[in-house]
């Protein structure tokens, strides 16, 4: 929760302080064709299609790429970066030098993964096989032994998945689906190995919040909605005019900056 990422189209990644809003590093104009974009700890990451990943440890002033990673994820302390292989196995990667920092996890068939993701918080990888099966790895062990961790499968999702989460706590996993114009939710808890939550009819550019697992979704008048896993709305979070906010239900206002009912 101190970096955030913008990707510009024409001008590329922009990665900025969270605490006072400095921009921090501004990289090469062919990152604004990004297809996605991670940040964790001193971690910024990109990925371009077809032409792999590039990434930047901020605090060792250090920048990366690999041209053969088809999917990846960054822990969200920047310990790890997890990629999938030409043929679809996962290694993880220590950012700070782009070396495995451990083993390679085992298999747990011998479909590709297609969508990787680490739970906030926690020491697992949430992956996504060719099939829509959701596998989870527990990568404590490996982290103290070197040894392989060992995974396990949760559940078989039948539709395309084209987004994935781990929400904070290590019990459930967002997943996204899109269906035509339009996007659902699920949550499913992987200890249990079953949907637990379901959200239809969103729109494609929602997205999960991974430390409190709630929607998030652009509003209108530059706000965002934020609604839980039963698609109840909760706030506007609304930005104003001269760096002023407010954030609001429909009870009346919750929260405000100082000189918000000024910008109002």
């Amino acid at each position: 929760g101190e970096l955030l990422a913008i990707v510009v189209p024409g001008i590329g990644l922009q990665l900025f302080d969270l605490p006072d809003g400095r921009l921090l590093f501004n990289a090469e104009s062919k990152t604004g064709s990004a297809t996605d974009v991670h940040c964790g700890g001193d971690v910024g990451s990109v990925q371009l299609g077809d032409d792999g990943i590039q990434w930047w440890h901020l605090a060792k002033n250090r920048g990366f790429s690999l041209p053969w990673p088809a999917t990846h994820a960054v822990s969200g302390s920047g310990t790890w970066l997890a990629v999938t292989t030409p043929n679809g196995a996962i290694r993880i990667l220590d950012p700070s030098t782009g070396k495995d920092a451990l083993a390679p996890p085992i298999p747990l068939s011998d479909r590709p993964i297609e969508r990787l993701a680490f739970m906030n918080r926690s020491p697992a990888l949430l992956v996504l096989d060719a099939d829509g099966v959701l596998g989870h790895y527990d990568l404590t062990d490996s982290a103290r032994t070197g040894h392989p961790a060992v995974g396990t499968d949760v559940l078989s999702i039948n539709v395309p998945v084209d987004r994935l989460w781990g929400i904070t706590g290590g019990d459930l996993a967002a997943l996204r689906l899109r269906e035509g114009d339009e996007a659902t939710m699920l949550w499913v808890d992987v200890q249990r190995r079953e949907v637990v939550g379901e959200v239809t009819g969103l729109p494609l550019s929602a997205a999960v919040d991974a430390e409190s697992g709630l929607v998030m979704m652009p509003s209108r008048s530059s706000a965002v909605l934020e609604c839980n896993s039963a698609g109840e709305e909760r706030r506007v979070l609304r930005a104003l005019t001269d760096g002023e906010w407010i954030t609001y239900d429909n009870n009346g206002v919750l929260a405000a900056s100082d000189g918000a009912a000024d910008a109002v």
